[in-house]
């Protein structure tokens, strides 16, 4: 009896001491970290903000931007007076507007925004003709800073292709129907205004607004 127990234990304890075998299942990817946009210039408190949908081939919003918005931006964004808003609503009908639209889009993740859509607004003609997307929006931009919005375009596009149909939803509930279009707000009212308004309109506009109690 005693020799068959030593038996069984020396036939059992090599088994349970064996070491247990390492799982070869791939680790599962790490989830896809949440972009933050921001496409807005400004302070959120500045007592009047323009929401305006714009598209970077077309040749009104080129003039709005180039004309208007830079001003603006130095006369009255910087001086706290308004909070402006871009939106996105590139038209089917142009090329390589979908494509700027991106490239804008992914630097807004890291504060560029304003930086891309000027330099694709000022060069304009050139993107129409050319097609050279990464070029221009390229422009005033870091090495670092390129290869961060290729990162993104290559990885998260879903994310800022999202961010587009967005815009497009937003523009067609409120009820755009070309591009320019920009939408005043101020206090509890909303001011429509379509097309390339020149500056000089523009001020007498916000001047009237900002003189309201």
């Amino acid at each position: 009896m005693a020799a068959l127990l030593v038996a069984a234990l020396t036939f059992t304890l090599p088994a349970q001491q064996q070491p247990k075998k390492k799982s070869t299942a791939p680790a599962p990817a790490p989830a896809p970290v949440e972009l933050k946009f921001d496409k807005t210039v400004g302070s959120a408190k500045a007592p009047i903000t323009i929401d305006v949908y714009t598209d970077f081939e077309c040749p009104a919003c080129g003039a709005l931007y180039t004309r208007t918005l830079r001003r603006v931006i130095q006369e009255y964004v910087w001086a706290n007076k308004v909070h402006l808003v871009h939106h996105d609503y590139p038209l089917p009908m142009h090329k390589y507007s979908r494509d700027a639209a991106r490239w804008a889009i992914a630097a807004s993740t890291f504060g560029k925004y304003e930086a891309v859509a000027d330099s694709l607004f000022e060069n304009q003609a050139t993107l129409t003709a050319t097609g050279a997307v990464e070029a221009l929006a390229s422009k005033g931009l870091s090495a670092e800073e390129v290869k961060k919005i290729k990162q993104i375009l290559d990885k998260q596009m879903n994310q800022v292709d999202a961010n587009i149909e967005r815009d497009i939803f937003q523009a067609k509930t409120s009820q755009v129907t070309q591009t320019p279009t920009m939408f005043i707000r101020h206090k509890d009212k909303t001011y429509p205004v379509v097309g390339a308004v020149s500056f000089q309109v523009f001020k007498t506009t916000l001047d009237d607004l900002l003189s309201r109690k």
